[in-house]
């Protein structure tokens, strides 16, 4: 029983930490939107649309503070194109420390 007990209460852990990240298209908001959807979320997925392949579109991730970015991962500041122009972010991108790289 107290095993039952804590697999479930280790289930119930690893299902809890489980987190929707929002998705947002950048050239439908300002840079202050782009902003404030941040910090009120934490991290987002913000996708544009790509310059060399019609109709592709780009997803990266974005935090609204350094400290957000995952394991492996360095904050970046990054300027992106909002639909009133650049705005300045964070953005995740992956050290050069990955057990994936060849």
């Amino acid at each position: 029983m107290k095993r039952l007990m804590l697999a479930a209460a280790s289930l119930m852990l690893f299902v809890g930490s489980a987190e929707a990240i929002e998705r947002y298209h950048m050239a439908q908001m300002s840079c202050e939107q782009i902003q404030s959807a941040l910090k009120r979320d934490g991290k987002a997925i913000l996708r544009s649309e790509s310059k060399k392949v019609p109709g592709m579109m780009l997803y990266n991730t974005y935090v609204a503070e350094r400290g957000m970015c995952g394991p492996m991962q360095a904050p970046t500041n990054r300027r992106i194109k909002a639909a009133d122009g650049s705005c300045l972010v964070f953005q995740c991108v992956a050290t050069g420390h990955s057990w994936m790289r060849p």
